[in-house]
């Protein structure tokens, strides 16, 4: 098979695996967040008292679409922003009461998805998706890197 046939099959796998996983997780978490808001919230738990800054970049959008997507999540309580503590030129943006809680159902959503699903994978085949991917997004942060 040519290296563009594989790479389509990836791409047409990864689709229907994304849609599935959307798919799974709406049937547990049902805050009716957008795409954007829910990868703020993502990159936030995995990244606690962030800037609005440092989300844009990772992101890769403005930080007037962030400061947008923020006010939203702070108005309906998903997160907080907090002065830094040395630098009180800075802003911190830290999980609120909802936001604690979607943390908590995508910890469930996660277990719930290995009992169900991954845990019928070999170790060895989670360790190659894991590195691949993981090759993957080193490949693609180096690539947005390069265009900013």
């Amino acid at each position: 098979m040519r290296d563009e046939e594989l790479a389509q099959k990836f791409n047409l796998a990864f689709e229907k695996l994304w849609v599935l996983h959307i798919k799974e997780e709406q049937d547990l978490i049902d805050f009716s967040l957008t795409n954007q808001q829910q990868a703020l919230l993502i990159l936030l738990i995995h990244n606690p008292h962030i800037t609005p800054t440092m989300l844009a970049d990772k992101m890769g959008i403005t930080k007037s679409a962030v400061s947008q997507l923020l006010k939203k999540l702070e108005t309906e309580g998903f997160i907080k922003k907090k002065q830094h503590v040395k630098d009180k030129r800075t802003i911190l943006v830290e999980l609120g009461r909802k936001g604690k809680q979607y943390k908590k159902d995508i910890e469930l959503f996660n277990r719930k998805m290995f009992e169900k699903y991954y845990s019928k994978l070999a170790p060895k085949e989670m360790e190659n998706i894991i590195r691949s991917f993981e090759k993957l997004v080193h490949l693609m942060e180096g690539n947005n890197k390069k265009e900013d």
